[in-house]
């Protein structure tokens, strides 16, 4: 336990990982410092599951971000990613949320912790829900869904049976119940909400900018400018964090930075528009750089954690180091660019620590992850 006690932590946001000596992920937290919340761990005395965890840690990690509100979202992809034991005990064995699309005729959207998949489709589970709240918002201001809990069956909504509501009036609902919303209207959207909710929202957009211009070319401008709004409230969502862009989509990024001794190579991997793992390991300069030897490194990280990605970025150029089947490109601005940014924020923190082992001639067991 002292050798996790005497690990080094940035006064930075970002997420903690407790490891286990197997390499298993145990353990994933957030905070805004990083630093004094794992050195909390061992300032006083826990509860027995912690007090558990503690014993099976073999060593502990972390992954900076730009800021809390990404910690809180590389939170959710790791944790849904990697399922951690204790996540689960530690919750007092409460269920995550999820947003459920129930299976009746104009579906309801709402968040739910019991699941029943023969009434509902569910996406998630949310680990926050602050940003399980924030797509139900964006979902609301983007879609009329009803809230009610009518049963709009063709008989009973030929039959009259039911009243426009308070919603109806405020402009959150079309009034299925009075028939003024067809059910393929309705079910439109629906569909489009599912994408969201499985982050395709690249399909989306695509999909909607040329709903948008079929719109505008038939003079519908008014119908063309409300497509065009829902696209810019989708892609400000997404594009308010890097650790999830739905812009980027899948690929592997590479940041590869050197001292006098050492290559630093940090690999991330995004998929469907979110970093779902990262590592950085350190390797030794030879005498004469081998590209070969870069790259066979590189692509060992790749099979590592399963990325099947054709598509890489790096801060160097890497054609003479992977196979021709992989396409490299080394961006200069954007999202792509962002990555890459944040790929190497860490260096000089890193190399301190590096250079403070050294000092103390002895290994100390963090590994250190970089976004």
């Amino acid at each position: 336990m002292d050798n996790l006690k005497s690990i080094d932590f940035p006064n930075s946001p970002g997420i903690y990982k407790f490891l286990s000596s197997e390499n298993k992920i145990l353990y994933v937290g957030k905070s805004k410092n990083l630093k004094k919340r794992v050195k909390s761990y061992f300032q006083k005395e826990q509860n027995k599951k912690i007090s558990n965890m503690i014993k099976e840690t073999s060593s502990i990690d972390f992954v900076l971000s730009e800021s809390e509100h990404d910690a809180l979202l590389l939170e959710n992809n790791l944790i849904k990613e990697n399922k951690p034991k204790y996540n689960i005990l530690l919750r007092d064995d409460k269920s995550f949320p999820y947003i459920a699309i129930s299976k009746e005729r104009f579906p309801k959207i709402y968040s739910t912790r019991k699941i029943n998949h023969q009434k509902e489709d569910v996406f998630g589970p949310y680990t926050n829900v602050k940003s399980m709240r924030s797509i139900l918002k964006l979902i609301k201001n983007l879609y009329k869904i009803r809230n009610c809990n009518y049963v709009l069956s063709s008989e009973n909504i030929e039959n009259k049976k039911f009243k426009v509501c308070l919603e109806y009036h405020l402009g959150n609902c079309k009034g299925a119940c009075e028939n003024m919303q067809e059910e393929t209207e309705y079910l439109k959207d629906i569909n489009e909400i599912k994408n969201i909710l499985k982050g395709r929202t690249i399909e989306l957009t695509n999909s909607l900018k040329k709903e948008m211009h079929l719109y505008s070319k038939n003079l519908n401008y008014e119908k063309a400018q409300e497509i065009k709004d829902k696209i810019f409230h989708i892609e400000s969502f997404t594009s308010k964090s890097i650790v999830v862009n739905f812009k980027v989509n899948n690929l592997d990024v590479f940041g590869i930075m050197d001292d006098n001794n050492h290559y630093f190579i940090n690999f991330m991997k995004v998929n469907n528009g979110m970093i779902i793992s990262s590592e950085t390991i350190k390797v030794k300069k030879k005498i004469s750089f081998d590209y070969n030897e870069i790259g066979q490194i590189l692509i060992d990280l790749k099979i590592k954690y399963g990325s099947m990605s054709n598509d890489t970025i790096s801060n160097i150029s890497l054609k003479k180091s992977l196979p021709d089947n992989l396409i490299s490109i080394v961006p200069k601005v954007g999202d792509k660019k962002s990555l890459i940014d944040m790929s190497l924020k860490m260096f000089s923190f890193i190399r301190k620590i590096y250079i403070m082992k050294r000092r103390r001639g002895k290994q100390k067991k963090c590994l250190f992850l970089l976004i």
